[in-house]
């Protein structure tokens, strides 16, 4: 036998040419490993959960996922500008405000498994029959109560009401008069009193609209909008925003207006310190609230403020939605139905850092709370009750068209019934 073709020669050649094919297919494989999807969101706290949720959807698919977490005051700047240049992420957070201007330009991808998602909160995402974005959580309105100061003054927040002129069977202003104290701890009414030294207020009577003035609006009887336009120009709505400011001025029950004016966090702040003992708001709150108070007093949630109309809140939602111009658009889809399953929302949802969009979690939501001695039942029970969010092209500017009436409504700057009559109209025309 030739020694050019013994068997140990042959076996080293062959090891080569293995080695060879082999280092060509992992280079072949290497060129074909497709960049991670990208995944943008604008809050914080939901990347660790998020993160968790990813990794287990790229255990399942093999597709990568890169999370994108973007402040909000660049979020919004930014998106449009990549849209248009075709460079936005594959899947991103929106809310109803931007949604109708990005579906209609035809920028999102169909949701084609929806999972157990809340029917309202998707309803926002829902247009000529298809959905357009699976929603990751929601909000809705309630009332967050000091505990501790509510059971010395024996007063049950879930039998709270406001009517107009607080007239017979009115129970909300007695109750913020008995909870608001000045330095010395005398009531607004009572002799001595004294308004310039504030020491607790009884409730938020501010110019937040999601939180406060959307609700009492709708407790009122009133719409906030209807057909696509402003309609709270009405009777009822004057005494909801009337009563509002008497709260504020004529009763001294309420934090003034130069701090909770254009200041969101003004109020949610007084509740943390003590110093607000009813503070109507939306889910949103809850995590900052239980950071803030700690174990200082304790506190819980009860059932919108109800009026003449009964308890109202406001619900909001954001979701996640495909980008229609993805290079992958089936690996992007994909995403999307796991960002709507229970597994996919199951982290934030055990975190209690928001009420998830899929049902099947939302009992893992309630039990982290629960633990914390804090039933958050009301907000999910508040979704029937709610005034949807406003889900028109030009949202933002409508909002920030009517919302100065208000604050000046709230002031006593400008009365309620001119003070609506022009916010409408001037809400309307930026609509338009």
């Amino acid at each position: 036998m030739s020694a050019a073709f013994s068997p140990s020669r042959r076996a080293v050649l062959a090891a080569v040419a293995a080695t060879a094919v082999t280092g060509c297919a992992r280079q072949k494989q290497a060129e074909k490993t497709p960049d991670p999807l990208r995944f943008r969101i604008w809050d914080e706290a939901f990347r660790e959960p998020y993160n968790e949720s990813l990794r287990a959807f790229t255990e399942k698919t093999g597709i990568a996922v890169e999370l994108e977490v973007m402040a909000w005051e660049d979020y919004w700047p930014a998106l449009p500008l990549e849209v248009a240049r075709g460079v936005a992420p594959d899947v991103f957070w929106l809310n109803t405000a931007n949604f109708l201007q990005l579906q209609r330009a035809g920028n999102l991808l169909e949701v084609t498994d929806a999972g157990n998602l809340e029917q309202r909160a998707s309803d926002l995402y829902r247009l000529d029959g298809k959905l357009w974005g699976a929603v990751q959580f929601w909000d809705t309105t309630a009332l967050f109560f000091n505990r501790t100061v509510l059971e010395e003054a024996k007063i049950d927040p879930d039998r709270l009401r406001w009517l107009p002129n607080a007239s017979s069977g009115d129970t909300l202003l007695a109750a913020a008069r008995a909870l608001s104290t000045d330095s010395e701890g005398k009531n607004p009414g009572e002799e001595g009193f004294a308004p310039d030294k504030p020491a607790r207020y009884g409730f938020n009577a501010e110019a937040n609209l999601p939180g406060v003035v959307v609700p009492f609006v709708a407790a009122s009887g009133s719409q906030w909008m209807s057909e696509g336009k402003y309609a709270f120009n009405t009777p009822g709505a004057s005494q909801a925003v009337q009563y509002l400011a008497d709260m504020v001025h004529k009763h001294r029950v309420a934090p003034a207006t130069e701090g909770s004016n254009g200041n969101p966090a003004y109020c949610r702040d007084l509740f943390i310190q003590g110093r607000l003992a009813l503070f109507q708001s939306g889910s949103y709150n809850l995590q900052r609230i239980a950071n803030g108070v700690g174990k200082n007093f304790s506190w819980g949630v009860a059932a919108p403020v109800a009026g003449p109309n009964g308890p109202k809140s406001f619900l909001h939602a954001v979701a996640a939605v495909g980008n229609a111009h993805a290079k992958r658009r089936d690996d992007t889809a994909q995403l999307i139905d796991w960002l709507a399953s229970a597994d996919g929302q199951r982290p934030f949802a055990a975190a209690g850092i928001a009420m998830p969009g899929n049902r099947d979690v939302a009992g893992e939501f309630l039990r982290f709370w629960e633990e914390r001695g804090i039933d958050a039942n009301p907000f999910i029970k508040a979704a029937g009750e709610a005034v949807l969010a406003d889900r028109v092209e030009k949202s933002v500017a409508g909002h920030n068209a009517v919302a100065p009436f208000f604050e000046r409504m709230l002031a006593g700057q400008i009365s309620p019934q001119d003070g609506l009559r022009e916010a409408q109209e001037e809400g309307n025309k930026a609509l338009a």
